[in-house]
């Protein structure tokens, strides 16, 4: 509603100030019409300049692949790979299980040869509130995978 009342404000003294000094001036016209959009830009963008301390979002409990994808010396793969796609399986009901996609370079791999729980931890970064922030500020993402040693299968599609 900020941002609504803001825009109307400019563009009613716009209209007023290019009344009055356009017509006697039109470098000067220029010139401040020029200031004033800078100075709404870098009031309107300064909080941007940093993100927020990312949150934690869900924590995704993952299981190994059936024998399709294969078995080496005993090993369950948790996680297939290629380039920065990263496939997982998970239980969505009882019974039912499901296999989704991670797509993104913000993925980090914890492999730890203790008895771990094997798990997708995912972490949301918004960035700082600002006049500008209807734009649609998505966040940025960051996936935290903690797995057994070598249960990662590198494929190619």
């Amino acid at each position: 509603m900020i941002i609504i009342i803001g825009l109307i404000l400019f563009f009613v003294c716009f209209v007023i100030f290019s009344r009055k000094f356009y017509s006697k001036n039109e470098k000067l016209f220029e010139i401040i019409s020029s200031i004033i959009f800078l100075l709404i830009l870098v009031i309107g963008t300064y909080p941007i300049l940093g993100y927020e301390n990312p949150k934690f979002q869900t924590e995704v409990e993952i299981v190994p692949f059936n024998e399709e994808y294969g078995k080496v010396k005993n090993v369950d793969y948790y996680l297939l790979h290629e380039y920065n796609s990263y496939m997982y399986k998970h239980l969505v009901n009882d019974n039912q299980y499901e296999v989704d996609e991670i797509l993104s370079d913000n993925v980090t791999i914890i492999e730890s040869n203790k008895n771990i729980k094997p798990c997708i931890k995912v972490y949301k970064q918004d960035a700082k509130e600002n006049i500008w922030t209807f734009t649609g500020n998505q966040g940025i993402y960051f996936y935290y995978i903690e797995i057994p040693i070598n249960s990662i299968k590198n494929i190619e599609i």
